[in-house]
């Protein structure tokens, strides 16, 4: 966290800017179904617009973190994402979760208060599990019991999201292997570049 805040620190002048940041979550989650050299410069310029300073970075060993968030005196607000798990599911589970944190002014620092940092977390994993996935309408397709390949990419494909995010929510819900339909995973690394 240190590291990225350092990246971050001056690098955006702009106050966060929630509502943009509303107007523009459409855009983003179109985004999964396309390749990371076409997603990413446009996420980070979407961020950026918003006032979010976008910083990805490799895993650090021991550092066990996907995402957080933190904001500048200036207004300004770092959305820290590394390639820990490096499956584009949890990639982009985890960009939702903490844009989930930035719309609620939640940057949490009181880490005393265990109960109410659960909540909050909880709180960010509903807001990102519903972005993708419409609660009523994944209980609809669990009802089915059709797991097939051709269903999980047909259902992804009509609400517009790669069919490894519904693919992850299957395996993180336990109605599926993690080992199942492995090929639908799409990995992201991070190559850090600090020019």
């Amino acid at each position: 966290l240190e590291i990225a805040s350092n990246i971050a620190r001056n690098k955006c002048d702009k106050k966060l800017d929630k509502q943009k940041l509303r107007k523009y979550l459409p855009e983003i989650k179109e985004m999964t179904l396309k390749d990371p050299s076409e997603f990413y410069p446009r996420l980070k310029e979407i961020l950026f617009e918003c006032g979010i300073f976008l910083v990805a970075l490799p895993n650090l060993k021991n550092a066990n973190i996907n995402g957080a968030t933190k904001k500048f005196r200036n207004g300004s607000v770092m959305l820290l994402i590394t390639d820990r798990n490096k499956y584009s599911d949890i990639f982009w589970f985890s960009i939702m979760h903490e844009i989930s944190h930035i719309l609620d002014s939640d940057f949490y620092t009181d880490y005393k208060d265990e109960s109410q940092y659960i909540e909050k977390e909880l709180k960010a994993d509903k807001f990102a599990r519903d972005f993708f996935i419409d609660e009523k309408d994944y209980s609809e397709f669990i009802k089915r019991r059709d797991f097939s390949k051709s269903a999980i990419v047909r259902y992804s494909e009509n609400v517009g999201i790669h069919p490894s995010i519904l693919l992850g929510r299957l395996q993180k819900d336990t109605i599926l292997s993690y080992s199942y339909l492995f090929e639908l995973k799409s990995q992201y690394s991070v190559i850090l570049n600090l020019e």
